[in-house]
């Protein structure tokens, strides 16, 4: 709410600014096209960012591509010990997506599957 109102706020300088007698110069001009501009890309860039993780926690399409609701990768130890994490996470998604592949390959030919 309140970067809706800063937008507000610089939209009616900018307004006010080009509607004076005395026209702003370039330079001034450029600067609160920049400035409004900057704050109007940010705010589209935070709506949609906002959009797309309530997508991925709320849409079980986004969350069945890292592995059917595997966990995701998560570390905050130091660089050896997260690339060590990092290993062994890939390694158990790794094993469940063969897990995953052989259920379905022994649903679709189960003359293949394995007792």
């Amino acid at each position: 709410m309140n970067k809706i109102l800063t937008v507000g706020a610089l939209a009616l300088t900018l307004a006010s600014c080009l509607a004076t007698p005395v026209q702003a110069g370039d330079q001034e001009r450029g600067i609160l096209y920049g400035v409004l501009g900057t704050v109007i890309i940010s705010e589209i860039a935070e709506s949609r960012r906002h959009r797309n993780d309530h997508n991925y926690r709320h849409n079980p399409y986004y969350r069945s591509h890292n592995g059917g609701g595997f966990p995701p990768f998560r570390c905050s130890g130091n660089e050896v010990r997260c690339a060590y994490e990092r290993g062994v996470w890939e390694r158990e998604l790794q094993e469940r997506h063969d897990a995953k592949s052989r259920a379905y390959q022994c649903g679709r030919h189960p003359e293949r599957c394995q007792p």
